[in-house]
């Protein structure tokens, strides 16, 4: 209980200073370029369905209608302003729900107070969640991550009913929640050993990711692909092509590594008939309904029909093979310090995502593909899974001291840059005639040069940094690393 007074008061302080004295995006008179559609959606609501949406929106209606329903039942002004002040009172509420889905999440699978501080840092003390959506406030992105942690803790606890109505609410505000609830929902909680598979198995499924990846990026490459929804694929100078090769050799490997490991276990391979019990089959008619259903009401709202997977996915490929490491880089930036803990235990992580079973391992396998590109907002979906993973390795481990987490809190402050003045630092320091210069080294949708290659240096010494502080701390624990069975043999959990 302390904690939980403790997370909701520090989120309380934020979003009241924040409204007080925070800043907004100069741009659609405060909607910014996403919020117009959405704002359309809430003003203009039920008749703008009947006009038709574009597919990227069609599947995001759900925050814009329970905001209008917010307007009217709280009288504020029914314009821009109030479409404002909607959406940040509904992300702010889902904000404090969202602490106590992570401490319920926390308990669901046995993390002590270290590990729960450290879960917390890594969900809320982020520049996504202090500075990109309290100044960018008209998105969807924080009913997603909401909906992101009810989901994962209606798995843990087996309430298959609470899971289906979020991946359903989901379906309407982030189109991959969709998916990755349905992972959820077919295959339930079950813990199991986690026990390395013959390496030939793996190695395939590699492979195939590697080759998929590299099918993209051909395609990319040999039609001059324009459409993708990270963005196009910028021609670099003739410098740049060797750059752009090995960009394209590391989203190659990265595909390879996630499929090989993602997929060493052993009952997925030798035992895989076991996954589908008496109950799978019901479970994947209304799984199969639902998708259908979502499908169909969602091109009730379309104005015109398009496939958006197949551009989301080239596009991201294409986006993350532009320069080496952008998306690592910019996940750090994003995300803060726990991509960095991730990187450095990954094997910990993958090692426990099958220790808590096929469900939440594919679960993870999607989040892999999500991170493979650089607009980390896309990817805020995974962050929830990443930061239990974590915590729950270093609460394994061996906890992190108290001024351990003193010196996580103040790094994590520091990265998130809520104390940046976006608005005034632009005023003063103009770049390019670029209007929200300072803002977008947060979004990495809009990188260049200038703003890329000091932030990679920066990561770069910082993950060095915190590198060997990290072997140090594992070697004064006694091992110089976190072994698959240290990790899923401890008695915590559900």
């Amino acid at each position: 209980m302390r904690d939980l007074l403790c997370m909701i008061g520090l989120v309380a302080i934020f979003l009241v200073w924040n409204s007080a004295v925070g800043e907004i995006i100069p741009l659609g008179d405060g909607l910014g370029v996403d919020g117009i559609e959405y704002a359309r959606i809430t003003l203009e609501a039920p008749q703008v369905l009947d006009h038709g949406l574009g597919p990227l929106y069609a599947a995001r209606i759900l925050p814009s209608l329970v905001v209008r329903l917010l307007i009217e039942g709280t009288g504020l002004e029914l314009d821009n302003r109030g479409v404002i002040r909607g959406f940040e009172i509904l992300n702010g509420f889902l904000m404090l729900a969202s602490v106590l889905l992570w401490l319920l999440l926390a308990d669901a699978v046995g993390l002590g107070a270290s590990g729960r501080w450290l879960g917390f840092l890594a969900l809320f003390v982020n520049c996504g969640l202090m500075e990109v959506y309290h100044y960018y406030p008209v998105l969807t992105d924080i009913s997603a991550f909401f909906l992101s942690l009810l989901m994962l803790w209606a798995h843990l606890r087996r309430r298959l009913v609470v899971l289906f109505l979020a991946t359903l609410a989901g379906s309407f505000t982030w189109p991959t929640l969709l998916y990755l609830g349905l992972v959820l929902f077919l295959f339930p909680y079950r813990r199991q050993a986690a026990v390395p598979a013959n390496p030939l198995g793996p190695r395939l499924v590699g492979v195939i990711a590697a080759s998929g990846v590299t099918a993209g990026l051909a395609y990319g490459a040999l039609t001059g692909y324009r459409e993708g929804l990270s963005g196009e694929w910028a021609e670099p100078g003739l410098w740049g092509y060797g750059l752009l090769a090995f960009g394209c050799g590391l989203v190659v490997l990265y595909a390879y590594g996630a499929g090989r490991f993602l997929s060493d276990q052993r009952a997925y391979f030798e035992r895989p008939m076991s996954y589908l019990t008496s109950g799978f089959w019901p479970r994947l008619v209304l799984a199969a309904g639902l998708y259908l259903a979502v499908d169909y009401v969602s091109g009730l709202f379309l104005a015109e029909s398009e496939a958006l997977e197949g551009r989301f996915l080239v596009g991201s490929v294409m986006r993350a093979s532009q320069r080496p490491f952008v998306s690592y880089v910019m996940h750090v930036g994003f995300f803060g310090p726990v991509v960095i803990l991730a990187a450095y235990h990954w094997r910990g992580l993958v090692a426990l995502l099958h220790r808590h079973g096929l469900g939440i391992t594919l679960y993870g396998s999607l989040s892999a593909v999500l991170l493979i590109q650089p607009l980390s907002r896309q990817s805020l979906s995974a962050l929830p899974l990443l930061a239990m993973l974590v915590a729950l390795v270093f609460e394994r481990q061996g906890r992190f001291s108290r001024g351990e987490l003193w010196g996580l809190a103040g790094l994590s402050l520091l990265m998130s840059r809520f104390w940046m003045p976006v608005n005034r630092w632009q005023e003063r320091w103009p770049v390019d005639d670029d209007p929200l210069f300072w803002f977008r080294i947060n979004q990495s949708k809009y990188f260049s040069d200038r703003v890329f290659w000091p932030q990679l240096v920066v990561v770069a010494l910082l993950t060095l940094v915190m590198v060997l502080y990290l072997r140090r701390r594992v070697a004064a624990l006694g091992s110089h690393r976190v072994e698959a069975g240290d990790l899923v043999d401890a008695p915590n959990g559900p």
